[in-house]
């Protein structure tokens, strides 16, 4: 949902003309994320025999302190909307996310395998960490310039 924000702030325009609607952000990625990711032209609609990828959001989780009922529904959601916000994601016709969980996947094992991996990495590399203290100095140096 961040994305959606994200994309529609770096094409909207300059000062008050705007470039890109909200409407054309969601059409590029409801039209083109599956291209974008599968090279197939084939999403973008809600048929019999289409791939069935769906979003569905929480509305009244996203609206529930809403004070205007003339407020833009495209304004709220590009304004308010974030993965806490989506119920269901559908792929392919399977759904793989519900009520923020991912489905069919441990994300606890998962997690501890990674880390698992990575530390083992470390204790096997030496030279990166003799350098990781000068590289955390060096980081800090230029986000943490001196001032005036």
């Amino acid at each position: 949902m961040r994305e959606f924000r994200l994309a529609h702030l770096l094409h909207v325009g300059t000062g008050f003309k705007v470039e890109t609607s909200r409407e054309q952000v969601l059409g590029m990625a409801f039209r083109n994320g599956r291209l974008s990711v599968t090279n197939i032209d084939d999403g973008g609609v809600i048929a019999a025999g289409a791939p069935a990828d769906l979003l569905l959001l929480d509305w009244a989780a996203l609206d529930n302190d809403r004070l205007r009922a003339d407020a833009d529904v495209l304004g709220v959601l590009f304004a308010r909307a974030t993965a806490r916000h989506i119920s269901e994601l559908i792929v392919a016709g399977r759904t793989v996310v519900r009520d923020g969980a991912v489905l069919g996947v441990d994300l606890a094992a998962a997690r501890a395998e990674v880390i698992g991996q990575m530390r083992a990495g470390v204790r096997d590399s030496a030279v990166l960490v003799s350098i990781l203290a000068a590289y955390e100095q060096t980081l800090a140096t230029h986000f943490e310039p001196a001032c005036c």
